[in-house]
């Protein structure tokens, strides 16, 4: 009923950093979440990445990067996930022209 909601869990990147804006697009499907943090720098400055967490405890499983991430895509801003499947957005990706965007899907 109302008001009956409980806090079971907080999510945070295990290697999360200054400005990675971690949380600002989040999926869920049965028991796998997953999160954006499309200013990540792994792939070069506000590449982005996705985590994914799973499980009763949402335990972080794996972290998602585009293969040819590269600075300033937002890889994660947008993303969706099924039972088999993570799609994610990179809206600023360049592979056809400046900021044409791309989407990424892993199963």
């Amino acid at each position: 009923g109302a008001g009956a909601y409980m806090q079971v869990s907080k999510l945070v990147a295990r290697d999360g950093a200054t400005h990675d804006q971690f949380g600002r697009a989040v999926a869920i499907s049965n028991d796998t979440v997953v999160v954006g943090a499309y200013a990540d720098d792994d792939k070069g400055s506000n590449s982005g990445s996705v985590y994914v967490f799973q499980g009763s405890l949402y335990n972080q499983t794996t972290k998602l990067v585009a293969q040819d991430g590269a600075a300033h895509d937002s890889f994660g801003l947008a993303l969706a996930v099924t039972d088999s499947m993570v799609v994610v957005g990179a809206y600023r990706d360049d592979d056809k022209g400046d900021n044409s965007g791309s989407v990424y899907v892993f199963e």
